[in-house]
């Protein structure tokens, strides 16, 4: 991994999810619940934890 790499993800991660939150699209709804979905295998990494725990009641809201 690139150095900052993971730091630079995080950033972009909830950038992306405080545009989720704003937006009222069935696309987006099933592409963030397939993100949420794929990332359950990384929740001991700290950063992935944090953003699923942020996306978990946005997954809920749209189901």
């Amino acid at each position: 991994m690139i150095q900052g790499e993971d730091v630079e993800a995080r950033r972009v991660g909830h950038a992306a999810l405080t545009v989720t939150e704003q937006t009222a699209s069935d696309r987006v709804a099933k592409k963030l619940t397939a993100v949420y979905n794929c990332t359950g295998d990384f929740v001991k990494i700290p950063a992935v934890a944090e953003l699923r725990e942020r996306m978990r009641p946005l997954v809920a809201a749209m189901a």
